[in-house]
């Protein structure tokens, strides 16, 4: 039986989105073929699909898709057109502005990235198979990477940096502003070359201030950012990884084999709908 990954984006096309980046796992561990869903004109009613981020899928293809067998791999949200639930008081999202819910209950399993996550649908009385895998999917070599470069900064610098970017969900200006009101003069990395690179920017610095718009699912910068050490400041509400417990209690290399252990668990019960 086939077995394919939908996403709107690759991992050669966005090597650095946490989205990709945990479908690359995927695509290795199980041995899907990828399936731009831009690109997608007719579908196997015998393969297996895990479905990612859709948001360019033709819409006679995603109801095609609702007739197939499916697991989706979610890393935002799909209940509203925007996918943006935040937008709505208390991330209730109002009767008229709904989709997409009998693509959850049809699916074989729905495997969401947090407590908060999970939260979310069932608030709005979204129907389905979900299962809190309470992590990312993460990569040996991007673990093994984040703990190189955690022994390799143990010295920091007395500044806390800010991840600018022109992505106004990232609220680069926000993080900006905190640190000025605070009298800190932050520190700037940007995501323009390697991901190695990216990191070890990052890592320099006492600590990261995060500030997103969005109500993100997981967020891996802050993650990545407490496993190299760095103290993080971001908003309360218990959004994504921050509504579990170990993102508080855990740091460095304790939360980087927490994450290991945490990867090769979701994987395993990913693997028992494939």
């Amino acid at each position: 039986m086939s077995k394919y990954l939908i996403s709107d984006f690759s991992y050669e096309e966005c090597p650095t989105g946490g989205a990709e980046i945990g479908d690359k796992l995927l695509r290795e561990k199980f041995d899907l073929k990828f399936l731009k869903s831009s690109e997608i004109y007719d579908l196997d009613s015998d393969a297996t699909y895990v479905i990612s981020n859709i948001s360019q899928l033709n819409p006679l293809i995603l109801n095609k898709l609702k007739n197939c067998k499916y697991v989706i791999h979610e890393c935002d949200y799909k209940i509203t057109p925007s996918r943006q639930p935040w937008r709505f008081k208390d991330c209730m999202v109002p009767a008229n502005q709904r989709s997409n819910y009998d693509l959850y209950e049809n699916a074989q399993a729905v495997f969401v990235k947090s407590k908060d996550h999970k939260e979310i649908y069932e608030k709005n009385g979204v129907k389905g198979n979900f299962i809190n895998t309470s992590t990312n999917f993460w990569d040996n070599s991007d673990l093994d990477l984040l703990s190189k470069l955690n022994e390799e900064n143990k010295e920091k610098s007395d500044q806390y940096c800010v991840y600018l970017t022109d992505n106004w969900i990232k609220n680069s200006v926000g993080a900006i502003s905190y640190l000025l009101d605070n009298n800190e003069t932050p520190a700037y990395i940007r995501n323009e070359g390697t991901r190695e690179g990216f990191l070890s920017q990052m890592a320099k610095h006492k600590g990261l201030v995060f500030f997103p718009v969005a109500r993100e699912s997981y967020c891996r910068i802050i993650v990545e950012a407490k496993c190299m050490g760095l103290s993080v400041v971001t908003q309360g509400g218990g959004y994504g990884v921050t509504s579990e417990k170990y993102f508080h209690d855990l740091s460095g290399e304790l939360l980087i084999e927490h994450l290991r252990q945490g990867t090769q668990d979701a994987l395993e019960k990913f693997g028992e709908y494939l």
